[in-house]
């Protein structure tokens, strides 16, 4: 839905869903839905349409401040155990982009260099002595 109010565009297309929040039963008159939107210039807005009994009669949308969108998630958050409520948080999904061609001129594909691994001199001192005493044996029992 989208409307005009105040010289300010609202449309529930373009905009970031929040949260929601049901109340009542799918197709009962009083059951109505709220939802929480944010648009791209920051104006916070909230979608509500519902059953001929419910404040929602017909969609509508309902400009409000940061201050009373905090205050309606917060309370929506809370009614979270009530049972005539349903509520939660929209699920964001991801854009996909195309990757951007690396060096190697294919798509998606990055040179990367090799991993570094750090020796300490101990160490290696260490194991190139385990080394010759395992040699030495073994010339020995070929004599």
């Amino acid at each position: 839905m989208k409307k005009v109010i105040k010289r300010k565009i609202y449309d529930t297309d373009t905009a970031k869903q929040l949260a929601f929040k049901y109340v009542g039963e799918f197709g009962e008159a009083c059951g109505y839905e709220e939802r929480l939107y944010i648009t791209k210039r920051g104006l916070y807005f909230i979608f509500g349409c519902g059953g001929s009994d419910s404040p929602y009669s017909e969609p509508t949308i309902k400009p409000i401040t940061k201050e009373h969108a905090d205050e309606w998630e917060t309370e929506t958050n809370e009614d979270k155990g009530a049972p005539a409520a349903k509520t939660g948080k929209a699920k964001r999904t991801a854009k996909t982009k195309t990757p951007k061609a690396g060096k190697t001129g294919k798509p998606g594909r990055t040179r990367k260099s090799p991993a570094k691994k750090t020796v300490k001199p101990a160490e290696t001192a260490a194991a190139a002595e385990t080394a010759e005493t395992a040699a030495v044996p073994a010339a020995e029992d070929n004599s």
